[in-house]
């Protein structure tokens, strides 16, 4: 599916020292489906796409409330919760590319996008991070 349009919002100085966020971008592919907070980050000098993502939650064992996965206490009851895989981030993506191809093609595309809005000394190279990087 081809992208056909893109609207980069960069962020304020602020999030982008403390984050590392640069900008939320949302595109729409064909003019049929638009997907939003796609998040533009700097990782040592290169330009990291996060794809929209959510928190990994579990029922807490006392109180069924739902609780990170991250969480060490249940912020309903207080109870403290078992010990998780450590392996889990916490999050999961809602939304990505299937395989390496469109995910290059979504990468060029924003990072040209980006470039375009931001001063010459603000460009970023684009580079890939392989997950669990």
């Amino acid at each position: 599916m081809n992208i056909t349009e893109i609207q980069v919002s960069l962020t304020p100085n602020e999030v982008r020292q403390k984050d590392k966020i640069l900008a939320f971008v949302r595109i729409v592919l064909e003019h049929k489906l638009a997907i939003r907070d796609i998040k533009i980050m700097e990782r040592e000098g290169a330009i990291q796409l996060a794809m929209p993502s959510r928190k990994i939650v579990e029922p807490c064992q006392a109180c069924k409330r739902k609780v990170a996965i991250t969480d060490q206490y249940c912020a309903t009851c207080g109870i403290k919760q078992p010990e998780r895989d450590i392996l889990k981030r916490g999050y999961v993506d809602t939304t990505h590319p299937i395989n390496p191809d469109y995910r290059a093609y979504l990468e060029e595309k924003i990072a040209a996008a980006y470039n375009a809005q931001v001063p010459d000394q603000e460009k970023l190279r684009l580079r890939t991070i392989q997950s669990g990087e």
